[in-house]
Parts: C-alpha cells; structure tokens; sequence
C-alpha cells in the first residue's frame, strides 16, 4: 500500500458520506426554493422541474447524489 492510500481512502469515505447525507436531507426536506440558485443552469432546471415535477426534480438531484457516494465508495475501495 502507497503511502498515499490511505489519505485518498479517507477522503473518499468522508466525501461518500456527505453525498450520502445530502441525498437523504433533499429526500426528507426538499429545497429551499430561495437558497437554489442556479446561475447558467436555470434553464436546465426549469425544464426539468417542468417535465418531471417539484417532486420528481428532487428525486433526480438524490439520485445524483447517491451516485457519487457510490462512485467515492468505489474509488475509496479499489484495490491499491
């Protein structure tokens, strides 16, 4: 094992774990609608907001965040 494994190893964790818990806190509370800025993005958003829903947007933004903590998980447990 490099030297630098297991600081990669706990970062990825600490970054699964914060994915984790976001994806769960936008499950449970939704969004801010005065907090969300969006910038260039805004369109993007609109669209899918009106295409899928308040609700169904939501649910898009934790799946994207679940996939990153599986992506961190991923990362934090290939072998060296």
């Amino acid at each position: 094992m490099r030297i630098h494994r297991p600081f990669i190893f706990i970062a990825s964790l600490a970054l699964m774990a914060l994915c984790g818990l976001m994806g769960v806190l936008v499950l449970i509370y939704g969004f801010n609608e005065q907090g969300l800025r969006c910038g260039r993005l805004c369109s993007l958003e609109i669209s899918i907001r009106l295409l899928f829903g308040d609700r169904g947007f939501e649910m898009l933004v934790a799946m994207g965040l679940f996939a990153a903590a599986l992506m961190c998980g991923s990362i934090a447990l290939r072998p060296a």
